[in-house]
Formats: C-alpha cells, structure tokens, sequence
C-alpha cells in the first residue's frame, strides 16, 4: 500500500521532508513547555495539539500527491479567489489579534483560527502558474505585465496592512517565477523598484515595524530585540554539539520558542551540528524541488514546483535569519519543523503537489 501511495514520486524530497517533521515533533515537544504550561497548564499542550494537525497534513500530502494536473488547476483557481476572501475577512471583527498583528480568522463557537495568508501562499502560485503557461511567450508585452503585477499584488497587497513578513515571501516567491518565465530587464527594474517604495512605505507607516527594523541596526537589547539575543545567547550556550535533548534553558526566556524561534532552542540542545542539519536538509529540498521542476514536461507543473520550492525555501531563510540577527524580527516559521495548525497542513499539502508533478514527470 506504501509503494503503491509513492510509487515513482521523488523519494529523496519525501524522506527530507518525513525528517524535518521528525525534528518537529521532538522540538515542538521541548520547546512547547513553558508556553504549555504558562497558558494550558500541561507542558506537552503545543504537542498533544499538534500531532493532530500534523496527522491533517499527512492527509493534505496524499491528496496533493494523487491531485491531476486539470484538478490542481481547478483547485488552484478556485482557492486562489476563496484565499482572497479569506484574507478580507482579517479586517472584519473575525481576525484575530495577537501580538500586534491581525494573522488569524476566529471560527464562531469554536474559538479556533486560521491564518488565510497559508493558504493564500499556494493558491496564489497555482493561479499565477497557470497564467505564466497561457502567455509564455508574450511576457514583454504591456498589457501582459501589468496583469502579472495585479496578480502579484493582488496576492500579497491585502496581506502587507497585517502580515508584512509574510506577504515578502509570497511577492518574492511570485516575482522568481515572473523571472524564471522570461521577464525582461526593464520588468525587473519596475517591480524592484515598485517592491522597495511599497516595503519603506508599509515599514514607516506602522510604528513597532519601523522599531524592528531600527532594532535590527542596534547593538543593544531592547524591546523590539530582546528575543534575538536571548536566542544568540541560547546559540552560544549551545556550542558545536548543544547542552542535551530537553535540557534548553533559553526556551523559557525566548518569545515563541516553539514556533518562530525553535532554531535557537535546536541550537542550544544539540548545538551548531543540529542546526548544519537542518541548514542541509533544506538545501537538499530546495536541490530536489528545482531538480523537479526542470524535469517536468509540462509548463504549468514546472512554474508550480519552482514556486512551491522557492516559497519554502524563502521562508525557511527568512527564519533562521530572524534567529541569527541577521534580519528584523518578524513572526514567520520554521517549514515542518515548527509548531503551526495552517502552516503545517499547507506546507504538508504544498510537498504533495511536488511529489505528483516528480511522479507526472
């Protein structure tokens, strides 16, 4: 039954991806105590909630790995303009503040969220998949590029007012698929240019982002930094091969550290080889994901492959940068590995998409 659900699909991204999921459970389960146990009163709270969406994600990854071509675009399509809603209803009284930022919609009665902004990752590289085939050869025409920036910003637009790290990786994930479709010079200079007026004025405009990217740029510790040192600090401690499975002091000083920060509490208990680990694993992913689309025949599976690839791969980036000090804070997760209801489904069924189109070829 095994062999017969990932016949022919590409094995290498499966054990990758089963691995970094692994490296999920164990850390999700450390990590999660103090947080478990400040707000629930049951250190392992973030695990026994988890599993279960994880168990959902496996779901979503079959199911993307059966889906045919026309079904993912149909699919594609019709989630990319429910994504859409979904993301309107942040500015309702439906969304769900935390931290300053509105990332979830409440589900009435059952007091659950979602993040639409997930979802919208994938709908949206399936819809602009499927425009960049039908015009492929007429991407240096005006009326065809304007469409495209639509697209874009109609995608990750709406997310910027709530989710700013967020809506950079899906403008960022579109945009290297604009180019790998053949955009021309003068299309790169636009969207650049357009993509750094639109990041100033959405970093000015909202108080606490303008703090971090200040923070970014300070030697000190403070308010809007405090959580990055403290997770250099738990790197430190850490050394080459860490302090012991379970034995993270930092986790209980370090915002998150189940979710956003969970490299540090991976560097801390099994030091800077884990985290090389990791950093590979990744690599090989992102390695396969492209070697996947390279080989696919089709137009359309090669743009979503590149897309998928490039999406997780960003934002794998984006977080263990954020871990390092190497960029502004940001509230954006590790791929598989961190603890996430939506990310883990989306990114569970987005890896389930590549393995078909590796199995269509």
């Amino acid at each position: 039954m095994k062999d017969k659900l990932f016949k022919n699909v590409d094995r290498t991204l499966l054990i990758v991806t089963i691995i970094l999921v692994l490296f999920g459970v164990v850390f999700i389960t450390s990590a999660g105590i103090p947080n478990g146990v400040k707000n629930h009163g049951d250190e392992y709270y973030q695990i026994k909630t988890h599993i279960p969406l994880l168990m959902v994600g496996i779901v979503a990854m079959l199911i993307g790995t059966k889906l045919s071509r026309r079904q993912l675009q149909f699919f594609g399509v019709i989630g990319f303009f429910l994504s859409l809603i979904a993301v309107a209803l942040l500015f309702t009284s439906l969304g769900k503040t935390e931290h300053g930022q509105v990332r979830s919609i409440l589900i009435p009665g059952i007091n659950k969220g979602f993040q639409p902004s997930e979802f919208i990752k994938v709908s949206s590289i399936i819809f602009f998949a499927s425009f960049l085939s039908q015009v492929r050869n007429r991407i240096d025409d005006s009326k065809i590029f304007i469409y495209a920036l639509a697209v874009m910003g109609l995608s990750a637009g709406p997310i910027l007012f709530k989710d700013f790290s967020t809506a950079a990786v899906i403008g960022a994930t579109l945009f290297i698929m604009l180019f790998a479709a053949g955009m021309k010079n003068h299309q790169f200079v636009v969207i650049a240019a357009l993509g750094c007026v639109v990041a100033v004025l959405f970093v000015t405009k909202y108080g606490y982002r303008m703090d971090r990217f200040k923070g970014f740029f300070s030697d000190e510790m403070n308010k809007e930094t405090y959580h990055q040192f403290q997770s250099l600090y738990a790197m430190a401690v850490g050394g080459l091969f860490g302090v012991g499975l379970f034995h993270s002091r930092f986790k209980y000083n370090i915002f998150a550290a189940h979710s956003d920060f969970i490299i540090a509490v991976i560097a801390e208990e099994i030091g800077l080889f884990g985290v090389l680990i990791i950093i590979i694993l990744f690599v090989v992913f992102i390695y396969r994901g492209y070697t996947i689309s390279y080989r696919a025949e089709n137009y359309f599976d090669k743009l979503v492959a590149l897309g998928i690839t490039s999406y997780i791969g960003i934002q794998a980036l984006f977080n263990i940068a954020v871990a390092c000090k190497f960029m502004p804070a940001t509230g954006i997760t590790l791929p598989f590995v961190s603890y996430g209801g939506t990310s883990i489904i989306v990114a569970l069924g987005s890896v389930g998409i590549l393995l078909g189109i590796s199995k269509r070829g």
